[in-house]
C-alpha cells in the first residue's frame, strides 16, 4: 500500500499517508485503473503498482516539454468504434465499416502547431519549409501549407530537443481523441 501510495504521490495525486487502504486510496487507485483502461477494482496489486511506475503523467494531465513546444494532453486508453455508421451525416464510403479499436495512453497536442512553433524549428535548422501564410497572419495561428514529410521533420526536431518521443498520431488515436471531444 506503501508504495503505491507514494506513487500515487509522484503522479501528483492526493493520497493519506496513514498507510491504510481507505476509501480515499480506493478512489484514487480507481480513477487510475479507469483511465489506464485497466479493470476497475480498487485493489493493490503488484500490477497496479508496476503500471503506476510505468506512468510518467497522469490521464487528463497538460504538460509542456520547452517554451517552444505544443502543449499536449493525455489521452487514457480507451475502447471505441472506429469509423462512421451508414447514416452519419457528410459520411464518406471509406469511413466504414464501424470495428471496435483499443487505444493505449498516449498523448497529443492540445490544438494544432502553430506558426510560431512552427518557426522556432526553422530558426534551428530543424524544419525546411518556412511556410507561406497567403496573408492569414502568423503568430499563434495554425500553420499550415506543410506536408507530412514537413511534420515528420518538426517531429523530429521535437524529439532531438526535449529527449522524448514526438510522432504523428496514428488514424485511431486522431479519431479516439476527436470523437471524445
Amino acid at each position: 500500500i506503501a508504495a503505491v501510495q507514494e506513487e500515487l504521490r509522484r503522479l501528483g495525486r492526493a493520497v493519506p499517508a496513514d498507510g491504510q487502504h481507505g476509501p480515499e486510496l480506493i478512489a484514487q487507485i480507481e480513477m487510475f485503473e479507469q483511465a489506464s483502461g485497466r479493470s476497475v477494482t480498487g485493489e493493490v496489486s503488484e500490477s497496479l503498482l508496476a503500471d503506476l511506475k510505468a506512468s510518467s503523467r497522469w490521464p487528463g494531465e497538460v504538460f509542456q516539454d520547452c517554451p517552444e513546444c505544443p502543449e499536449v494532453v493525455v489521452i487514457p486508453a480507451g475502447t471505441f468504434q472506429m469509423g462512421s455508421t451508414e447514416n452519419e451525416p457528410q459520411r464518406q464510403g471509406f469511413e466504414g465499416p464501424q470495428h471496435q479499436v483499443t487505444v493505449p495512453q498516449f498523448a497529443l497536442a492540445k490544438m494544432e502547431v502553430t506558426f510560431d512553433q512552427w518557426a522556432a524549428c526553422v530558426a534551428a535548422k530543424g524544419c525546411i519549409n518556412d511556410p507561406d501564410d497567403e496573408g492569414w497572419g502568423r503568430g499563434d495561428r495554425p500553420v499550415m501549407n506543410v506536408s507530412w514529410d514537413d511534420a515528420q521533420e518538426y517531429v523530429s526536431w521535437l524529439s532531438g530537443k526535449t529527449g522524448e518521443d514526438y510522432r504523428l498520431p496514428s488514424e485511431a488515436e486522431w479519431e479516439y481523441a476527436a470523437r471524445a471531444g
